[in-house]
Parts: structure tokens; C-alpha cells; sequence
């Protein structure tokens, strides 16, 4: 994916790579992505969302990371928990 993205930068792909790269951290905590800040990458896609016209269908996108949201809280609310 980084390497579509680095061919043909588009906002569409870059939303989709964000995602990609919040799910492997929440459901794989995969090591690609240990260093990135999932919260502020939660945050960031879904400003660029945001910023899309209404009549996008990425706009649909919104409930995904709503979910990705939850479920990062949920997991960090747990590590805390254990700790």
C-alpha cells in the first residue's frame, strides 16, 4: 500500500493506507506499525474526512474509524486495567 500511495498520492488512498495501518496496530499489533501514534492517526483521518464533500462516498468512512476509535479506547482502557 505504501508503495501505491508513493506512485499515485491521492487523499482516497491515503485514508485507505491510515486505516490499513490502524488496524494492523489494534488487531494484529503488528511491528510495522509499533512507532506510530494510533490515536493521533485516528484523528487525523478522520479530519481528512471530514474535509470531503458531502456527496463523497468516502464520507461513508466515517463509521469505520468511529469503530477504530472504540475499539482503541476499549484496548487501552484494558492495558490500563492489567497494569
Amino acid at each position: 500500500m505504501a508503495n501505491h500511495f508513493a506512485l499515485n498520492p491521492s487523499r482516497k488512498i491515503e485514508i485507505i493506507k491510515r486505516i490499513i495501518d490502524i488496524e494492523l496496530d489494534i488487531f494484529c499489533s503488528a511491528d510495522e506499525v509499533k512507532e506510530m501514534d494510533v490515536e493521533k492517526n485516528l484523528l487525523e483521518t478522520s479530519q481528512l474526512i471530514n474535509e470531503l464533500p458531502n456527496s463523497s462516498s468516502q464520507k461513508k468512512w466515517e463509521i469505520a474509524i468511529d469503530y477504530l476509535l472504540f475499539e482503541y479506547s476499549k484496548q487501552q482502557k484494558l492495558k490500563a486495567f492489567n497494569s
